[in-house]
């Protein structure tokens, strides 16, 4: 029977030693692994936490996507029903231009015609208003014409219608002095503003053979109110108006002449 040596016995000690070392190391490997499989499943279960998560957020989004699905519905066909009222509507208000196009093709052909009678009927009081302007100029040039004085003035040439570009009812003349007369059926304070601004202030530019004359106005009226006596007078301009078959000076006494 053969014994080990005691070379067999450290070799023996060597070879445990190191199976022993081996086993550690396994053992640590075991260990690491362990942990990083730890680490990996909390991992995964933090990532199935989060997408469980998300699974329920997507389904309250899916919910309220399908009531806001089903609102527009609602409004969808609430629109479908307004739009059909609409279209109601404007088949009615076609209905109604027609009505009013041809109600207005009528008024026009009335407005035509009454534009027409209105024509007519202005023409017939243009001639007539015409006729008394000219009946009354011609009363008050015929009365001037006889008596030639205004004022305690003699005048040699009394004439109408003087002027080309414009044109003035009457002049009286004598001298150096011209009366300039205004003739109206009816006086109105407008008149007088007027003939003292348009035409006095251009009478010598539109008549310039009267360019050194005095010049004194005057204007004749059938119908001249107190008011209006009052104002002529102040303004220095003879006021001259029926009288029975002639004519009156009517603020001869009172009148002081004013040279325009």
């Amino acid at each position: 029977m053969t014994y080990p040596t005691s070379s067999d016995w450290q070799n023996l000690l060597q070879s445990i030693l190191e199976n022993k070392e081996s086993i550690k190391e396994m053992r640590k490997t075991q260990r690491e692994a362990m942990a990083e499989l730890r680490k990996e499943m909390k991992d995964t279960d933090y990532r199935m936490k989060e997408t469980a998560k998300l699974m329920k957020d997507t389904d309250c989004q899916m919910k309220e996507t399908a009531k806001l699905m089903k609102e527009t519905d609602e409004r969808m066909k609430e629109t479908d029903e307004r739009m059909k009222e609409t279209d109601e509507r404007i088949k009615e208000t076609d209905q109604q231009i027609k009505e009013t196009s041809l109600q207005m093709k009528k008024t026009d052909k009335q407005l035509k015609e009454t534009d027409r009678k209105l024509e007519k009927l202005g023409m017939l009081h243009g001639n007539h208003v015409n006729n008394v302007g000219d009946v009354t100029e011609d009363f008050f040039f015929r009365g001037l014409f006889r008596k030639k004085e205004l004022g305690n003035i003699k005048f040699d040439i009394v004439k109408r219608n003087v002027g080309e570009k414009k044109e003035y009812d009457i002049l009286m003349v004598n001298g150096d002095i011209v009366v300039v007369i205004s003739v109206k059926y009816k006086l109105h304070e407008k008149d007088i503003d007027k003939f003292i601004k348009k035409d006095l202030d251009v009478f010598k530019a539109y008549c310039p053979e009267f360019k050194k004359y005095k010049v004194y106005a005057g204007i004749a009226s059938k119908f001249i109110t107190e008011n209006l006596e009052k104002k002529m007078n102040s303004l220095g301009i003879f006021a001259i108006s029926q009288s029975g078959k002639g004519i009156k000076i009517l603020n001869e006494n009172t009148l002081k002449i004013q040279n325009f």
